[in-house]
């Protein structure tokens, strides 16, 4: 685990830095899995304006910083949907993506929200398998991106990380 991780409300600022972690482990995960049409589709619509416009908007995103770099951010939108989720490829595995996804279920409990759900990318179903979630239905494409919808109930999702609650500010984990 990565003990000084400061999980934090994204900012309109954070744009740029969202979409630098979104491309690399796009690039470096996704990608080699899904056609070059859909890679290029994906990246054409993460895009900073795209960011700089919803954060605040309609989308609730977190970043999680280490040592002032953000290499983590997890969005959630319509009250239960997880997009996008994406830990830089240097800090998978150290805990990044189990204290995002805590963030987010902290604010889910807050609002009473029952369930979440989430389009993985086939590398990543085991990931959301550990944290809880479940198969909901066969893999797909979605604009040529391969996807395979997941779901789970907010209380049967287990991150081991305390978070304190939305409206708090800065949480470190």
């Amino acid at each position: 685990m990565t003990p000084d991780i400061t999980v934090r409300a994204a900012t309109r600022s954070d744009a740029y830095a969202i979409c630098s972690v979104i491309r690399e482990a796009f690039l470096t995960d996704v990608a080699p899995l899904n056609s070059a049409k859909g890679t290029a589709f994906f990246l054409t619509v993460q895009s900073v304006p795209y960011y700089r416009r919803k954060i605040g908007e309609w989308k609730t995103v977190y970043v999680a910083e280490a040592a002032g770099l953000v290499v983590g951010v997890i969005g959630l939108h319509d009250r239960n949907r997880i997009s996008p989720f994406f830990v830089l490829p240097d800090y998978q595995r150290r805990g990044v993506g189990r204290r995002l996804l805590a963030r987010v279920l902290a604010e889910c409990r807050a609002l009473h929200v029952p369930s979440l759900v989430v389009n993985s990318s086939p590398n990543a179903v085991g990931a959301y398998l550990r944290f809880g979630f479940v198969a909901a239905g066969e893999e797909f494409l979605s604009n040529d991106v391969r996807c395979v919808p997941m779901e789970a109930t907010v209380q049967s999702l287990a991150c081991g990380c305390a978070v304190a609650g939305p409206g708090t500010g800065e949480e470190s984990t």
